[in-house]
Protein backbone atom coordinates (compact mmCIF):
# COMPACT_ATOMS: atom_id res chain seq x y z
CA UNK A 1 0.00 0.00 0.00
CA UNK A 2 2.57 2.65 0.68
CA UNK A 3 4.58 1.54 -2.26
CA UNK A 4 1.27 2.41 -4.24
CA UNK A 5 0.64 5.55 -2.71
CA UNK A 6 4.28 6.83 -3.09
CA UNK A 7 3.78 6.30 -7.07
CA UNK A 8 3.13 10.04 -8.95
CA UNK A 9 0.21 8.51 -10.42
CA UNK A 10 -0.91 6.05 -7.58
CA UNK A 11 -2.72 2.83 -9.10
CA UNK A 12 -6.22 1.68 -7.68
CA UNK A 13 -6.59 -1.09 -5.60
CA UNK A 14 -9.03 -4.04 -5.04
CA UNK A 15 -8.64 -5.83 -2.31
CA UNK A 16 -9.94 -9.43 -2.04
CA UNK A 17 -11.60 -10.26 1.92
CA UNK A 18 -13.69 -12.63 3.01
CA UNK A 19 -17.18 -13.36 4.27
CA UNK A 20 -15.72 -14.81 7.39
CA UNK A 21 -14.87 -11.48 8.87
CA UNK A 22 -18.05 -11.56 10.44
CA UNK A 23 -17.71 -14.27 12.65
CA UNK A 24 -19.61 -17.46 13.27
CA UNK A 25 -23.38 -15.51 12.69
CA UNK A 26 -25.77 -18.82 13.36
CA UNK A 27 -27.69 -16.63 15.95
CA UNK A 28 -28.14 -14.22 13.51
CA UNK A 29 -30.66 -13.17 11.06
CA UNK A 30 -29.19 -14.17 7.53
CA UNK A 31 -27.92 -12.52 5.55
CA UNK A 32 -25.17 -10.55 6.03
CA UNK A 33 -24.95 -7.07 4.55
CA UNK A 34 -21.78 -4.96 3.80
CA UNK A 35 -22.18 -2.61 6.52
CA UNK A 36 -22.77 -5.16 9.76
CA UNK A 37 -20.45 -5.07 12.03
CA UNK A 38 -17.49 -7.20 11.72
CA UNK A 39 -15.94 -9.82 14.60
CA UNK A 40 -12.58 -11.78 13.50
CA UNK A 41 -12.38 -14.78 15.65
CA UNK A 42 -9.20 -16.27 14.58
CA UNK A 43 -5.62 -15.16 12.62
CA UNK A 44 -7.20 -15.56 9.53
CA UNK A 45 -10.05 -13.17 9.90
CA UNK A 46 -7.88 -10.87 12.37
CA UNK A 47 -5.71 -10.14 9.30
CA UNK A 48 -8.62 -9.43 6.65
CA UNK A 49 -9.98 -7.03 9.18
CA UNK A 50 -6.56 -5.19 9.69
CA UNK A 51 -5.59 -4.81 5.82
CA UNK A 52 -9.18 -3.67 5.15
CA UNK A 53 -8.16 -1.04 7.77
CA UNK A 54 -4.83 -0.11 6.10
CA UNK A 55 -6.67 0.44 3.04
CA UNK A 56 -9.38 2.84 4.01
CA UNK A 57 -6.64 4.91 5.51
CA UNK A 58 -4.66 4.50 2.62
CA UNK A 59 -5.65 7.31 0.84
CA UNK A 60 -5.59 5.42 -2.56
CA UNK A 61 -8.81 4.67 -4.74
CA UNK A 62 -9.92 1.52 -3.60
CA UNK A 63 -12.79 -1.22 -3.53
CA UNK A 64 -13.08 -4.28 -0.47
CA UNK A 65 -14.68 -7.15 -2.02
CA UNK A 66 -15.70 -9.95 0.65
CA UNK A 67 -16.22 -13.30 -1.08
CA UNK A 68 -18.19 -16.30 -0.44
CA UNK A 69 -17.29 -20.16 -0.33
CA UNK A 70 -15.23 -20.18 -3.75
CA UNK A 71 -13.97 -24.09 -4.10
CA UNK A 72 -11.46 -24.68 -7.10
CA UNK A 73 -12.23 -26.06 -9.86
CA UNK A 74 -10.31 -28.88 -9.81
CA UNK A 75 -10.10 -30.76 -6.49
CA UNK A 76 -6.09 -31.57 -5.80
CA UNK A 77 -6.85 -33.21 -2.53
CA UNK A 78 -9.72 -33.31 0.30
CA UNK A 79 -8.66 -31.35 3.29
CA UNK A 80 -9.26 -32.31 6.62
CA UNK A 81 -10.35 -28.71 7.32
CA UNK A 82 -13.79 -30.33 5.99
CA UNK A 83 -14.61 -31.65 8.96
CA UNK A 84 -14.39 -28.29 10.87
CA UNK A 85 -17.24 -27.12 9.56
CA UNK A 86 -21.06 -27.61 11.31
CA UNK A 87 -23.47 -29.33 9.16
CA UNK A 88 -25.80 -26.78 9.52
CA UNK A 89 -24.13 -23.96 8.89
CA UNK A 90 -25.06 -21.23 6.23
CA UNK A 91 -22.74 -20.44 3.56
CA UNK A 92 -23.03 -19.32 0.21
CA UNK A 93 -20.94 -21.02 -3.07
CA UNK A 94 -19.45 -18.43 -5.17
CA UNK A 95 -18.06 -19.90 -8.92
CA UNK A 96 -14.13 -19.13 -9.50
CA UNK A 97 -15.04 -17.92 -12.66
CA UNK A 98 -17.67 -15.38 -11.59
CA UNK A 99 -14.91 -14.41 -8.69
CA UNK A 100 -12.55 -13.64 -11.67
CA UNK A 101 -15.18 -11.58 -13.46
CA UNK A 102 -16.49 -9.70 -10.46
CA UNK A 103 -12.49 -8.73 -9.65
CA UNK A 104 -12.40 -7.68 -13.48
CA UNK A 105 -15.11 -5.74 -13.70
CA UNK A 106 -14.42 -3.45 -10.08
CA UNK A 107 -11.13 -2.30 -12.40
CA UNK A 108 -12.89 -0.82 -14.88
CA UNK A 109 -16.06 0.05 -12.99
CA UNK A 110 -16.49 3.83 -11.84
CA UNK A 111 -18.83 3.04 -9.37
CA UNK A 112 -17.06 0.64 -6.74
CA UNK A 113 -14.69 2.95 -5.69
CA UNK A 114 -14.22 3.64 -1.66
CA UNK A 115 -17.11 0.29 -1.30
CA UNK A 116 -17.17 -2.72 0.27
CA UNK A 117 -19.35 -5.28 -1.71
CA UNK A 118 -20.55 -8.75 -0.70
CA UNK A 119 -19.40 -11.53 -3.44
CA UNK A 120 -21.80 -14.46 -3.12
CA UNK A 121 -23.50 -16.27 -6.02
CA UNK A 122 -26.75 -14.95 -5.12
CA UNK A 123 -29.85 -16.75 -3.38
CA UNK A 124 -29.90 -19.64 -5.81
CA UNK A 125 -26.22 -20.82 -4.16
CA UNK A 126 -27.46 -20.35 -0.83
CA UNK A 127 -27.30 -23.42 1.25
CA UNK A 128 -26.13 -25.52 4.33
CA UNK A 129 -22.90 -27.10 4.46
CA UNK A 130 -24.48 -30.47 5.17
CA UNK A 131 -25.79 -30.22 1.05
CA UNK A 132 -22.79 -28.62 0.02
CA UNK A 133 -20.31 -31.14 1.05
CA UNK A 134 -23.39 -33.72 1.20
CA UNK A 135 -23.34 -33.35 -2.64
CA UNK A 136 -19.71 -32.90 -3.54
CA UNK A 137 -19.25 -36.40 -1.77
CA UNK A 138 -22.12 -38.09 -3.84
CA UNK A 139 -20.77 -36.50 -7.02
CA UNK A 140 -17.26 -38.25 -6.54
CA UNK A 141 -19.27 -41.57 -5.58
CA UNK A 142 -18.11 -41.64 -1.59
CA UNK A 143 -21.54 -40.65 -0.36
CA UNK A 144 -22.39 -38.66 2.55
CA UNK A 145 -20.37 -39.07 5.78
CA UNK A 146 -22.18 -39.33 9.00
CA UNK A 147 -22.88 -36.01 11.17
CA UNK A 148 -20.08 -38.04 13.89
CA UNK A 149 -17.27 -36.76 11.81
CA UNK A 150 -18.10 -32.92 11.51
CA UNK A 151 -18.15 -30.00 14.04
CA UNK A 152 -20.90 -29.00 16.39
CA UNK A 153 -19.23 -25.76 16.86
CA UNK A 154 -20.69 -22.79 14.93
CA UNK A 155 -18.63 -21.44 11.58
CA UNK A 156 -17.67 -18.57 9.65
CA UNK A 157 -19.44 -19.06 6.50
CA UNK A 158 -22.64 -17.54 5.84
CA UNK A 159 -25.67 -16.04 3.61
CA UNK A 160 -24.89 -12.41 2.11
CA UNK A 161 -26.94 -9.87 0.33
CA UNK A 162 -25.06 -9.38 -3.06
CA UNK A 163 -27.77 -7.19 -4.39
CA UNK A 164 -25.61 -4.58 -4.54
CA UNK A 165 -22.54 -6.18 -6.00
CA UNK A 166 -24.34 -8.34 -9.01
CA UNK A 167 -25.79 -4.25 -10.09
CA UNK A 168 -22.62 -2.90 -10.75
CA UNK A 169 -20.52 -5.70 -11.62
CA UNK A 170 -22.71 -8.35 -13.25
CA UNK A 171 -21.04 -11.49 -12.31
CA UNK A 172 -23.25 -13.97 -11.49
CA UNK A 173 -22.62 -16.21 -14.16
CA UNK A 174 -22.94 -19.84 -12.84
CA UNK A 175 -24.43 -21.72 -10.17
CA UNK A 176 -23.62 -24.58 -7.74
CA UNK A 177 -24.56 -27.23 -10.36
CA UNK A 178 -21.72 -26.05 -12.53
CA UNK A 179 -19.36 -26.95 -9.51
CA UNK A 180 -20.69 -30.19 -9.56
CA UNK A 181 -20.67 -30.57 -13.38
CA UNK A 182 -17.10 -29.48 -13.43
CA UNK A 183 -15.98 -32.96 -10.45
CA UNK A 184 -17.76 -35.07 -12.67
CA UNK A 185 -15.63 -34.06 -15.32
CA UNK A 186 -12.25 -34.29 -12.99
CA UNK A 187 -13.56 -37.65 -11.75
CA UNK A 188 -14.52 -39.11 -14.93
CA UNK A 189 -14.94 -42.77 -15.45
CA UNK A 190 -12.82 -43.25 -11.69
CA UNK A 191 -16.64 -42.14 -10.39
CA UNK A 192 -17.94 -45.87 -11.40
CA UNK A 193 -14.77 -47.20 -9.82
CA UNK A 194 -15.36 -45.44 -6.26
CA UNK A 195 -18.14 -47.61 -5.02
CA UNK A 196 -15.66 -50.84 -5.45
CA UNK A 197 -13.20 -49.40 -2.84
CA UNK A 198 -15.52 -46.91 -1.46
CA UNK A 199 -15.69 -48.22 2.32
CA UNK A 200 -12.01 -47.84 2.23
CA UNK A 201 -12.28 -44.46 1.22
CA UNK A 202 -14.47 -43.35 3.48
CA UNK A 203 -12.94 -45.24 6.14
CA UNK A 204 -9.50 -43.51 5.61
CA UNK A 205 -11.59 -39.73 5.09
CA UNK A 206 -13.22 -40.05 8.49
CA UNK A 207 -9.99 -41.23 10.22
CA UNK A 208 -8.72 -38.08 9.13
CA UNK A 209 -11.42 -35.98 11.48
CA UNK A 210 -10.55 -35.39 14.69
CA UNK A 211 -14.23 -35.19 15.94
CA UNK A 212 -14.56 -38.83 14.32
CA UNK A 213 -11.46 -40.26 16.18
CA UNK A 214 -12.47 -38.75 19.49
CA UNK A 215 -15.93 -41.01 18.63
CA UNK A 216 -14.40 -43.79 18.44
CA UNK A 217 -11.63 -43.59 21.26
CA UNK A 218 -14.83 -42.49 23.60
CA UNK A 219 -16.79 -45.88 22.01
CA UNK A 220 -13.17 -48.19 22.99
CA UNK A 221 -13.03 -46.46 26.77
CA UNK A 222 -16.63 -47.95 27.22
CA UNK A 223 -15.92 -51.17 25.75
CA UNK A 224 -12.41 -52.15 27.04
CA UNK A 225 -13.05 -54.34 29.88
CA UNK A 226 -12.85 -53.48 33.62
CA UNK A 227 -9.34 -53.76 35.19
CA UNK A 228 -9.93 -55.29 38.67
Amino acid sequence: VAAMAAQPTPPRLVFASSVSVYGPTRQDRAPRRASDPVHPTDHYTHHKVACEGIIRASGLQWTILRLGVVPPIRLRNIDPAMFEVSLDARLEYVNTRDVGLALANAVSSSAVWGRTLLIGGGPSCQMLYRDYVGSALQTMGIGRLPASAFSPEPYYTEWMDTSESEALLHYQRHGFGTWLRDLRRQFGVVRYLVPLVRPFVRWGLLLRSRHYRSMLSLRLLRWSPTRP
